[in-house]
């Protein structure tokens, strides 16, 4: 199997700070490819105003030092080809079946999976509760030996460790305009060259239009087609004392 997968990384920050990110690159034995983003750089923060003696949102690192709480948020554009350039997407969901003559001991687990088949339909929210995951399967028949299924590479999104939430600001905001990429953990575009920041071509300065939003208001036809998958990601940074001043 050929994984062809041209991955770019965007980030957005909804704090300001000096950040240093550290990116690593695992390509395991098995196909497996891992990425990691690991957060370095200085916290931003803030002395407390007159008469405040706690903060309200962040948290003491120092003596009158307030650490904001912050997001990280980051959206990788993975754009696939497994086994061709023609390829389909589907969500994959594992869930326990009911008490019934094809599960007597309540032991069974079932794996349901669903095709994404446009633009609007694919703008997808991680759930653990599911063991959500995403599957690019090549669309022009091959096949894998073993399963009689069609080749494909899986998308594990595991944050942090765990589930992280999506972008916590108020979708009326300046910065839900700008970041509406961060909302969602999975988005399905057609392929397109001239698209490749998923808010805009300039953040800070910009209105998030000519992003994901824009993009994906064509509703375009993505099954079995020439697509790019966004994976959007991030953390809730709540910070910490041993985070300053430095992040370890």
């Amino acid at each position: 199997m050929i994984l062809d997968s041209i991955v770019r990384v965007s980030h957005f920050f909804l704090c300001p700070k000096i950040s240093e990110y550290l990116f690593y690159w695992h390509l395991r034995q098995d196909g497996c490819i891992d990425f990691k983003i690991k957060l370095s750089g200085e916290l931003s923060t803030n002395l407390l105003s007159e008469g405040e003696e706690k903060p309200t949102h962040g948290v003491m690192v120092a003596p009158g030092v307030n650490a904001q709480i912050h997001q990280h948020m980051f959206c990788a554009r993975l754009d696939m080809a497994v086994d061709s350039h023609l390829n389909t997407v589907s969500e994959i969901d594992v869930y326990s079946e009911p008490l019934g003559d094809s599960n007597p001991f309540g032991n069974c687990f079932s794996a349901k999976e669903t095709i994404l088949e446009n633009e609007g339909g694919a703008k997808r929210i991680y759930d653990a509760n599911k063991a959500r995951c995403w599957k690019i399967s090549n669309a022009e028949g091959k096949v894998n030996g073993q399963t009689g299924k069609p080749v494909a590479y899986k998308l594990f999104p595991f944050t942090h460790g765990a589930a992280q939430p999506t972008l916590l600001t108020d979708p009326s905001s300046a910065v839900s305009k700008k970041g509406e990429f961060a909302t969602k953990n999975v988005f399905v575009t057609k392929h397109d060259d001239k698209e490749r920041y998923p808010s805009g071509e300039y953040t800070v300065q910009g209105s998030g239009t000519n992003g994901i939003p824009d993009w994906t208001a064509a509703n375009r036809n993505i099954q079995g087609e020439d697509i790019v998958l966004w994976h959007a990601f991030g953390v809730t940074h709540v910070p910490r004392p041993e985070d300053f001043p430095v992040m370890p």
